[in-house]
C-alpha cells in the first residue's frame, strides 16, 4: 500500500499508529505527511479473512525548518503519531519530528458552493445593465469532505535535544514527550508549557554517559511510565513518588558483558559493540501491563514487573549479524532504532534487514518471519536460527515443517503428535539441505540488503494483525491471511 509523494526518500515511512480500537491507522513519512485509513468493514465481507483499510485522508503536519540560535536543520520527518481519545464527531492526533509536537482535528467538514454568480458559465455572459448585478451566495451542499485542522502546536523551547517518544496518559488529557536528557509531561489543552519530571542532565557534559531512548505511559495506570536508555536500563517511573523524579521505582536490566563479540544477553563476554548494541531502540508495556518489552540491536526481552533480577525472557534476533558487526558499525546500521510491537493475544514482532520481520511469542519458544514485499518468498517458521552451513550440522533435533503454517500460528505437530523429522544431510554436500522443502531458506548475513529494514512495527490493538512499514509501502498481516 504505497503512500504518494514526489520523492522517492520523503516517500520512506517514520512512523505507524493505530488507535485505541484498531478503527484508524496513521503512517507518517519522511516528508512530513500523515495519511489516515480507516477500517473497511465492507471490503472485509466480500474479501473475507484479514484487516481491510481505506484512504481516509492525508495532509502535511511538518515543514522542514532551521534553527537560527543552534545552527541546525530540523527535518520534517515524522517520528512519531499517538492517538488521543476522539469525539463524536473528531478524531485527535499527536504527531513531532524532532523539534515540534502539534495536535491535530481530523473531522468532516462540508462542502460549499457558491451560487447566483453574475457570469453564466454555460456563455460565459454577463449582467447587460447594473440593475441586474445580484449578490453571490454561499450554499452547503450535499457532499462533505474530511479535512485535517491544526489545534495546537506546543512550545517547541521546551526540548533541548531531538525529541525521540510521546506517550499518550490513560486519563485521556496529560501526554509525555522525552529526548535525549528530559522526559516533560504535558496537558493536550496547554501548548504553552509543560512540567519536567525526569533531568537526566549532567552539571558537566562530558560526564554524560548515558541518555534516554525511548518513554511511554502505562497502558492502564495513569501514574506509572517507564523509561530507556542506551545503557539497556529500563527504570519505571511513578508520579505519585514526588515531582521530579531522580531515578526510577524500579530498575529493570541485563547484568552487564565482561569481554567477547558484541556482547551476551546474559551479561556474558564485553567487547567494543557492548555499549552499542545495548542501547534499547524501543520499549512498550504488554497490553495488559504486567510485563515490559524492550528491543536493543540484538534481542528482544520481556521483563517481568514484579521481578527486577533479569529478563523473563531473551529472544535473540540478530545472532547472525554477529560476525558482520564490524561492518554494521561502519555503514551505521548497528545505530537502527527497531521497534517492538506487542499483541494481546501473547505474540511479539520486531523487524530486521531485507523487509523481513519476525513474530515471536511471549516465550520465544516460536519464531516465525517473512518478508514484508509485495511478492514475499514465503513465511517461515523457525524452530533454530540457521545462517551458515556449521550451523546446520549442528542441529541435531526438530525442525518445523511450513505446510500449513499461518503467521501467527503455534508449532505445527505431525499426524502422529511428533515433531517432524530432520531431512538427512548429504555429508559432501552440505547445501542439499536447501532441496528439502521442510525447511525455510536460510538467512544469509552476506546477502542481505542493509538499505531494506523494517524499522516500524505495530499489532492492531484488537485483532491478530500487524501493520509493517517496509521502505514506502504499509503491508497489513493477519492471522490466517
Amino acid at each position: 500500500m504505497p503512500t504518494v509523494g514526489m520523492q522517492p526518500d520523503a516517500d520512506v515511512l517514520s512512523a505507524v499508529s493505530f488507535d485505541a480500537q484498531g478503527k484508524f491507522l496513521a503512517t507518517g513519512d519522511r516528508g512530513g505527511r500523515i495519511v489516515v485509513l480507516e477500517s473497511d468493514p465492507v471490503a472485509g465481507k466480500s474479501k473475507p479473512g484479514g484487516v481491510h483499510y481505506k484512504f481516509h485522508v492525508e495532509f502535511q503536519s511538518h515543514e522542514a525548518e532551521f534553527d537560527y540560535v543552534r545552527s541546525l536543520a530540523i527535518e520534517e520527518r515524522i517520528s512519531k503519531i499517538k492517538w488521543l481519545a476522539p469525539t463524536s464527531d473528531a478524531l485527535f492526533l499527536l504527531s513531532t519530528n524532532d523539534r515540534a509536537i502539534k495536535l491535530w482535528k481530523i473531522h468532516r467538514k462540508a462542502n460549499e458552493a457558491v451560487t447566483r454568480t453574475n457570469i453564466d458559465r454555460d456563455t460565459g455572459q454577463g449582467p447587460s445593465s447594473a440593475a441586474e448585478l445580484r449578490m453571490p451566495e454561499v450554499e452547503q451542499v450535499a457532499d462533505s469532505s474530511v479535512v485535517a485542522t491544526l489545534r495546537r502546536s506546543y512550545a517547541v523551547d521546551v526540548h533541548q535535544f531531538h525529541i525521540n517518544s510521546l506517550g499518550v496518559n490513560v486519563d485521556g488529557e496529560t501526554f509525555m514527550s522525552a529526548d535525549n536528557l528530559r522526559i516533560n509531561l504535558w496537558n493536550a489543552n496547554d501548548a504553552d508549557r509543560a512540567f519536567n519530571i525526569i533531568d537526566t542532565k549532567p552539571a558537566n557534559m562530558q560526564d554524560l554517559t548515558e541518555v534516554i531512548t525511548v518513554a511511554d505511559f502505562h497502558p492502564t495506570s495513569c501514574s506509572q511510565f517507564l523509561f530507556a536508555t542506551s545503557k539497556g536500563v529500563v527504570r519505571l517511573g511513578d508520579l505519585r513518588e514526588q515531582a521530579l523524579l531522580d531515578k526510577g521505582t524500579k530498575v529493570f536490566a541485563t547484568p552487564p558483558p565482561n569481554g567477547g563479540a558484541g556482547g551476551s544477553p546474559t551479561g556474558g563476554e564485553k567487547s567494543f559493540f557492548s555499549d552499542v548494541t545495548l542501547s534499547i531502540s524501543d520499549a512498550k508495556f504488554t497490553p495488559d501491563g504486567g510485563s515490559i518489552v524492550t528491543r536493543d540491536f540484538m534481542y528482544v526481552k520481556i521483563y517481568d514487573m514484579r521481578s527486577e533480577k533479569k529478563p523473563l525472557e531473551t529472544i535473540s534476533v540478530h545472532e547472525y549479524l554477529r560476525p558482520k558487526l564490524w561492518d554494521l558499525y561502519e555503514n551505521d546500521c548497528v545505530y537502527d532504532g527497531f521497534e517492538v510491537g506487542v499483541s494481546a493475544e501473547g505474540n511479539v514482532t520486531t523487524g530486521s534487514y531485507n523487509n523481513y520481520f519476525h513474530v515471536y511469542d511471549l516465550k520465544g519458544k516460536t519464531d516465525t518471519w517473512a518478508e514484508a514485499s509485495k511478492l514475499p518468498t514465503g513465511v517461515y517458521p523457525i524452530s533454530a536460527l540457521l545462517w551458515n552451513a556449521q550451523a546446520r550440522n549442528s542441529v541435531k533435533k526438530k525442525r518445523n515443517s511450513r505446510t500449513g503454517r499461518t503467521l501467527f500460528s503455534r508449532k505445527p505437530k505431525s499426524p502422529t503428535g511428533k515433531e517432524p523429522a530432520l531431512p538427512a544431510l548429504d555429508p559432501a554436500d552440505p547445501m542439499s539441505v536447501l532441496n528439502s522443502t521442510n525447511l525455510p531458506p536460510l538467512i544469509n548475513p552476506d546477502a542481505l540488503d542493509y538499505k531494506n529494514k523494517v524499522l516500524h512495527v505495530q499489532f492492531h490493538p484488537r485483532m491478530n494483525a500487524i501493520a509493517v512499514a517496509g521502505a514506502n509501502n504499509l503491508f497489513l498481516y493477519a492471522s490466517g491471511s
